[in-house]
């Protein structure tokens, strides 16, 4: 690309400037410049430079001013907000201290009161611990007369129990007696016996049970079973020129016993003071040989009773619809919290016929203030071992 070149002449006079420009197309241009406008325009640019700098400087200066003045503003309001917040800070003092004074002057009161209300609190408490002391010394009186009572009422059952204690020492001291006078025989019994089941029956339950137990009460109760036998014994030599007929059927009689020792439900009580039927519950059956025969009745159980005072118990034995035997309030008349009682009764029936024949208990509660369930407990079931039988044998 090819540049235009350009011869420029100057010329001046009478503060003007003449500008010829050729070109080497041909071309010739010609400016005239004026120095004195150009100054003035210079002093005109000048003095509008200077009014700008003297506008930037006012502006400036009223910024400052109006900072300073905002400055200045805020300081008075700070001083103000201090000012403020002092006075505020002052009145909540005061404030504070005119409520404090009412708060001092309220728990004063308060405490005034609190001292009369715990006057009258220990004057209250005083006077019940007069009455209360009143009540406790009544109480005692009803106490130790209530002690009084019952150690009478204890004197009372202890002479009976004493009492009852010398009458039965004295049936057992006569019973042993005549046991060691009958026990001589029993050795003839045991020889006698030797050919038949009876001798089984007399050394199983009689010399075993009198060589095993060191209870005294078991060891009356066997022999007393001894006395029956021996007495039988006795009987028998008696009558040894009777027909063979008769002793065929004394043979036949000491085969027929019913030994039950299992029963269905194991304890038989009540909370009632009405008379308990055990027929169907507590019993053994036999049907005699002989209407002649005798039954030897052989019954032991467990009796409960005695739970609190005067709660004794009665026993009743049955056969079909008589009563044969009776023991009344058996126990203790006191409180025992429940008592268990070995029972073991021994009895020779005569049923005079040779019907079905059926043994049985009936018991009564002496009282139940205590609400206890009462009666036999400690019977054998097929689940449940226990310590009871009913053993009947045709004698």
């Amino acid at each position: 690309m090819a540049h235009t070149l350009y011869d420029i002449n100057i010329d001046g006079d009478n503060n003007d400037l003449n500008f010829l420009i050729d070109s080497e197309d041909g071309l010739i241009k010609e400016y005239d410049l004026s120095i004195n406008a150009l100054v003035r325009d210079f002093y005109n640019l000048q003095e509008s430079l200077n009014n700008y700098v003297l506008e930037t400087s006012l502006n400036d200066y009223v910024l400052e001013a109006s900072l300073n003045n905002y400055a200045l503003k805020s300081l008075l309001n700070d001083y103000t907000l201090n000012t403020s917040l002092n006075d505020y800070a002052l009145k909540s003092l005061l404030n504070n201290y005119a409520l404090k004074s009412s708060l001092n002057h309220y728990v004063i009161k308060v405490l005034k009161l609190q001292k009369s209300f715990n006057d009258y609190v220990l004057e209250a408490s005083l006077n019940n611990y007069v009455l209360e002391a009143s009540l406790n010394n009544y109480a005692l009186n009803s106490s130790l007369q209530n002690y009084a009572l019952n150690i009478s009422l204890n004197d009372y059952a202890l002479n009976t129990s004493l009492q009852d204690y010398a009458l039965n020492t004295s049936l057992q001291d006569y019973t042993l007696n005549t046991s060691l006078q009958d026990y001589a025989l029993n050795t003839s019994l045991q020889n006698y016996a030797s050919n038949t089941s009876l001798q089984d029956y007399a050394l199983n339950i009689s010399l075993n049970d009198y060589a095993l137990n060191t209870s005294l009460q078991d060891y009356i109760t066997r022999t007393e079973f001894d006395t029956s036998l021996a007495n039988i014994n006795t009987d028998n030599n008696t009558d040894n020129n009777t027909d063979n007929n008769t002793d065929n059927n004394t043979d036949n009689n000491t085969n027929n016993y019913s030994n039950k020792n299992v029963f269905d439900i194991s304890n038989i009580l009540t909370n009632n003071v009405n008379i308990q039927d055990l027929s169907s519950s507590f019993f053994n059956t036999i049907t005699p040989i002989n209407n002649n025969s005798k039954i030897l009745i052989n019954l032991k159980c467990t009796l409960y009773c005695s739970y609190a005072l005067e709660e004794r118990i009665s026993l009743e034995v049955w056969r079909d619809l008589s009563m044969i035997s009776q023991d009344n309030n058996i126990g203790s008349v006191i409180a025992t919290g429940g008592l268990s009682i070995p029972y073991n009764f021994i009895y020779l029936d005569e049923p005079n016929n040779t019907n079905l024949v059926k043994y049985y208990l009936k018991y009564k509660l002496e009282n139940n203030n205590s609400g206890e369930m009462m009666g036999l407990i400690n019977i054998e079931t097929n689940n449940i071992n226990g310590s009871s039988n009913i053993i009947l044998r045709e004698l």
